[in-house]
């Protein structure tokens, strides 16, 4: 083979395999749930609870959600009548406890997360310290809702869309707090709370058997920090692929 043989010969070597070559610089990193959570409950955790009380294994830390399935709700794990990969809630008889501390005393920072399937918008608990005082809650009514101390806060654009995952996301950090839905923040306020001995509770009003969620949690969080705009919209990022129909900003 003779000088000239080589150099065609090398260069279409070097534009065939340019071709499977991969570009680095245009590669977008997938997205990540941020870390430092207090409690993880993911749904793909769940054990089987049809008429039982289960533990919830806690991912993030040792605060594992009791999960009480007695009257209702829970999941099947079968995926047939109930889908696996979330704990629906009945309404009126589903919720979970943890031995989370989120009183604005032991965690003054916090941002709450819940990915939501309401399947009713009349007033209920999703995540809640409260009971009737207006300690730290975030609720449903036509609209999202956070408690303030005085009243449960809302923005009219914040609406509950029943039938559909929504990823909400609540910070406080003293007196002020933030609410955002898929992402986007929609609006501020201010907090003034009288801290309780309320346990945490996911699907109902801790101190009472009132207020019951109804519809589909399928993960929730709580950080001891006031997450940014752009860790509450990454972690809306890595899991919306997993509800059907969500969008992030």
């Amino acid at each position: 083979m003779n000088i000239k043989t080589l150099i065609i010969f090398s260069s279409f070597l070097l534009a065939s395999c340019g071709d499977g070559l991969i570009d680095h610089s245009q590669l977008v990193p997938e997205a990540q749930i941020t870390e430092g959570a207090s409690l993880i409950l993911d749904a793909e955790d769940a054990p089987t609870c049809l008429a039982a009380n289960v533990t919830w294994p806690d991912s993030a830390a040792n605060n594992d959600g009791a999960l009480n399935c007695t009257g209702g709700g829970g999941t099947d794990g079968t995926g047939t009548a109930i889908d696996p990969k979330v704990v629906t809630f009945d309404g009126a008889t589903t919720f979970v406890t943890t031995a989370l501390d989120a009183d604005s005393l032991t965690m003054p920072a916090t941002t709450w997360i819940a990915w939501v399937k309401p399947a009713a918008s009349g007033l209920s608990h999703i995540l809640s310290l409260d009971d009737s005082d207006f300690n730290r809650a975030l609720v449903t009514e036509t609209t999202y809702k956070v408690a303030n101390g005085t009243a449960l806060w809302n923005s009219t654009a914040n609406v509950t869309t029943t039938g559909t995952w929504q990823y909400i996301a609540v910070t406080m950090s003293g007196s002020s707090i933030t609410l955002s839905k898929n992402g986007t923040k929609f609006s501020t306020s201010t907090a003034a709370y009288v801290d309780n001995t309320e346990t945490f509770t996911i699907g109902k009003s801790p101190g009472a058997n009132a207020l019951f969620f109804n519809g589909d949690i399928g993960w929730v969080a709580v950080y001891p920090k006031v997450l940014t705009d752009d860790e509450i919209n990454e972690t809306c990022l890595a899991l919306k692929d997993r509800f059907n129909g969500a969008s992030c900003n």
